[in-house]
């Protein structure tokens, strides 16, 4: 199965879980982030074409919501990890942690 195949697959899975309906957007886009990790443009302009409503709608949606992401969240690495070992390191060394040096 090729990538783009696989994505239509999903796409066609998740809009008729939803029969097709503009008012479930949302939930159809979560639904197909779960299925491909992230909603690239390429995704996004399927839904809109298959709800009948237009890309820009669908964009703005994805990019208003910050636990939708528009890019592989595999793509950032060890950022994520790395931010969060940063900011213990900072709390434990200004003195306000609870753990020892």
């Amino acid at each position: 199965m090729t990538e783009v195949s696989g994505l239509n697959t999903a796409i066609e899975r998740v809009l008729a879980q939803y029969e097709r309906r503009p008012d479930r957007l949302l939930q159809i886009l979560r639904d197909l982030q779960d299925a491909l990790d992230y909603l690239p443009d390429a995704a996004l302009a399927w839904v809109a074409e298959a709800l009948g409503i237009s890309h820009a709608q669908v964009r703005s949606t994805r990019d208003f919501y910050a636990f939708l992401y528009a890019e592989n969240r595999a793509n950032f690495g060890g950022w994520p990890g790395q931010c969060c070992a940063d900011l213990l390191h900072r709390h434990v060394r200004s003195g306000t942690g609870t753990a020892g040096e």
